[in-house]
């Protein structure tokens, strides 16, 4: 019994060893599709003179079009931009800030000057994304300690949901380590990613309107349909929202995530080293008062504020939702038309080296 005990021992550790020795040689953004399949083109796209990229989740994704917002630039000033969207769908943070550092130190990324990066709460993992490959493939210790730090820093959640959050990225964490639940296709599969997800024009951006009138997938489409309509049918969920954001702008305090605001700082100086400019963010419709606290709180020229309401009102109209939490294309537009607007005042006050 002790010897095929060893033997066990020994085999489990051997293939544990070749494993990590496998995916030791895959790309940092193997886990993430969307993601993937951006850098992917992008890498095969080296000479396009890209400059400026956007980090972030669906909204971003969905909701920053690269070609509006290079147009309203080229009008409207001097600078001389190019951007393209990494957003992708379900990444949080702290999964974009480490999609951002991993960026940062890639081939890929020493071309940036600028990279705006979308401000979110440090995540909870829900029942949905729990176990799930694209949850977990970034988790090294690093991020476990940001992410517990945070968790306990935190008074606005009780010790139960701080216990919860702990736990299931301790799981996360030892999915990872172990490769618990990882397909492996990315390895063994040629052309795995899916180029759809680079977009129409091939910038990055993909709205729900267009992989609603273009994806085969009945399942997204019937998805897609439903929080469509749902908004439709009753739209005083914007309104809420809407009142939420008033109240958070109107009662901003000192009181933030000090972990938070850590990282945050030092992504900044870190860009600075490399001679990129960091700029954070809140997607409209999207704010708490803790996000509204921790981005007051960021210097000014770190920051563009989309989610004051009493700047841009209009993103809460039905006109140009798709569903409760994203713009449609024509609310793409508008958004990525303010942005740049945003993002040249920003320019022009801090960096007027850059500009032509």
């Amino acid at each position: 019994m002790g010897k095929f005990i060893r033997k066990i021992v020994i085999y489990v550790s051997v293939l544990f060893m070749l494993i990590q020795l496998l995916y030791a040689f895959i790309p940092y953004h193997w886990g993430n599709p969307y993601f993937s399949a951006k850098i992917s083109h992008l890498e095969d796209s080296v000479n396009k003179g890209y400059n400026l990229y956007f980090f972030g989740s669906s909204r971003v994704n969905r909701q920053i079009d690269p070609f509006v917002f290079d147009s309203v630039i080229h009008e409207e000033s001097k600078i001389n931009i190019k951007s393209f969207n990494l957003g992708s769908p379900a990444t949080f943070c702290p999964q974009a800030y480490y999609l951002y550092e991993q960026f940062l130190n890639s081939d890929i990324g020493k071309n940036a000057n600028y990279c705006l990066i979308e401000l979110m709460p440090v995540n909870a993992i829900s029942d949905f994304f729990f176990h799930q490959e694209q949850t977990n493939y970034w988790l090294n210790l690093g991020e476990l300690k940001f992410i517990i730090e945070a968790n306990f820093n935190n008074d606005k959640i009780s010790n139960k949901a701080k216990k919860k959050n702990i736990r299931r990225y301790l799981t996360s964490y030892l999915e990872n380590k172990f490769h618990i639940g990882h397909s492996g296709k990315q390895i063994i599969t040629k052309n795995y990613y899916d180029k759809r997800f680079v977009g129409q024009r091939y910038d990055g951006y993909y709205p729900m309107d267009l992989e609603l009138r273009t994806v085969k997938d009945e399942l997204i489409v019937k998805h897609l349909t439903q929080i469509s309509e749902e908004i439709k049918k009753d739209s005083s969920i914007l309104n809420n929202r809407l009142n939420h954001a008033i109240e958070h702008y109107n009662n901003i305090a000192d009181d933030f995530d000090s972990v938070h605001f850590n990282r945050i700082s030092k992504m900044i100086e870190n860009a600075n080293e490399l001679d990129i400019h960091t700029v954070f963010f809140i997607s409209p419709r999207s704010s708490s008062q803790e996000l509204i606290n921790l981005f007051n709180a960021i210097p000014n020229k770190n920051k563009i504020d989309m989610a004051n309401p009493f700047l841009y009102k209009d993103y809460y109209l039905l006109k140009y939702a798709f569903d409760r939490g994203h713009l449609n294309e024509n609310g793409a537009q508008l958004y990525s038309v303010d942005i740049a607007k945003e993002l040249i005042q920003l320019i022009e006050k801090n960096d007027p080296n850059n500009i032509n």
